[in-house]
């Protein structure tokens, strides 16, 4: 208890300090130790309720992305967090309508793999990417979280699907 305290503090000072411009957006913490995400806005958010994302990272053979770090871009804002030991990201306060550029970085910051998500809501919950590497999310309208698996492939590209291994956040 008295970590995630202690992390409930952090992130509040971390929010104050870098988004005191009027931002509403939040960032929480899965895990004690689990990295957090930056509030990215976008022209496209409604200012409707918001989107909550435990975003899990593994290689094609299912281990999970521990030493690597995710570098999250929407528009003119970008910022990297290093994964925790289950490769997960949680990112909360997310807009329903966006364009998120995810790309997992190798020890020295280089880039091993990315793609580009496009946000939307529908009245289905799905998660994919099409064949040229371009990944979809559409949400339905009362959905408040969702689960995302990405798989970094071998020859670099990254595959985005539900994560329907685990209950939703």
């Amino acid at each position: 208890m008295k970590s995630i305290n202690r992390t409930a503090y952090v992130l509040l000072f971390t929010f104050l300090l870098l988004f005191s411009g009027g931002c509403t957006d939040t960032v929480e913490a899965d895990h004690s130790s689990s990295s957090s995400a930056p509030p990215l806005a976008s022209s496209g958010d409604t200012g409707e309720g918001s989107l909550n994302i435990l975003a899990s990272f593994q290689r094609e053979d299912g281990s999970p992305l521990t030493e690597q770090s995710i570098r999250l871009s929407a528009g003119d804002k970008s910022a990297e967090y290093p994964l925790d030991e289950w490769g997960e990201l949680r990112v909360s306060g997310l807009p329903r309508k966006m364009t998120l550029e995810v790309t997992v970085l190798d020890k020295e910051s280089g880039p091993l793999g990315t793609i580009t998500i496009s946000f939307s809501e529908g009245t289905v919950i799905d998660a994919s990417t099409d064949q040229e590497g371009a990944g979809y999310v559409v949400v339905k309208e009362d959905t408040e979280a969702v689960d995302l698996l990405f798989v970094l492939c071998d020859d670099g590209s990254i595959q985005c699907d539900l994560d329907l291994g685990r209950d939703t956040a």
